[in-house]
């Protein structure tokens, strides 16, 4: 499989790739952009995406004051 680039990523996501969403969530994640890493996981899983639902539930874990934030937790 072709290693992509994250604009590759972006692109294929943009065209409703769940797979390419889920992947830029993970590229994100791991470099720490957790906010752009929830907006990828969350867009994967509305799509339907099993793994991407466990990632949006594992980062609501690991960074509850980022769904604060966002607000979708309450203070």
């Amino acid at each position: 499989m072709k290693k992509m680039n994250v604009k590759e990523l972006v692109f294929k996501a943009g065209k409703g790739d769940v797979s390419a969403m889920y992947c830029l969530g993970t590229s994100f994640e791991l470099s720490g952009k957790v906010e752009q890493a929830l907006k990828w996981y969350l867009a994967a899983s509305i799509q339907g995406s099993k793994i991407a639902h466990e990632a949006v539930s594992r980062m609501k874990r690991n960074y509850p004051s980022l769904y604060r934030e966002l607000g979708f937790i309450r203070k």
